[in-house]
């Protein structure tokens, strides 16, 4: 008996309709939320102070993103979607259930299978191909690590 092949997801540009929300369902796999950047193109969390830009650098990213919060996910909602780009409202929604604790701000994540909550607002902008040239995302991350343990 042959094991079915699993369809690649359809590759998206800003001009599809379902752009916004097939990239916040992107955020769940580091290979999908590739294919919604240009080769340069960089995401920047305020609140943390992280700057990524290119691919490698995002595959790093998302290991440790997924290393403490594996099955995590982003829903974008209350989205303004312009020529050249969008903003929109987001909720991160996960667990602490990963392998590894997150250090943050001078904090480390509880690993015990409590769940989070994080809103949030992203501003993007895309090239001429449609591919995401700039992320940045802003959020307060003293309301999110209120509760967690000193280092």
């Amino acid at each position: 008996m042959s094991t079915p092949i699993a369809t690649p997801p359809r590759i998206r540009t800003f001009a599809d309709a379902d752009f916004v929300s097939a990239y916040g369902d992107a955020w769940s796999d580091t290979d999908t939320l590739l294919q919604f950047y240009a080769p340069d193109g960089e995401y920047v969390d305020k609140a943390s102070g992280v700057v990524i830009r290119g691919a490698d650098a995002m595959k790093r990213f998302m290991r440790v993103y997924f290393g403490f919060s594996p099955n995590c996910t982003v829903t974008f909602t209350n989205v303004i979607k312009g020529e050249n780009g969008f903003a929109a409202e987001w909720v991160w929604e996960g667990k602490y259930d990963g392998e590894k604790a997150l250090r943050f701000h001078d904090r480390i994540s509880p690993q015990d299978g409590s769940s989070f909550s994080v809103d949030g607002v992203t501003f993007a902008t895309v090239n001429k191909e449609g591919k995401i040239l700039k992320h940045i995302d802003y959020w307060d991350s003293a309301l999110w690590i209120a509760d967690w343990k000193k280092a």
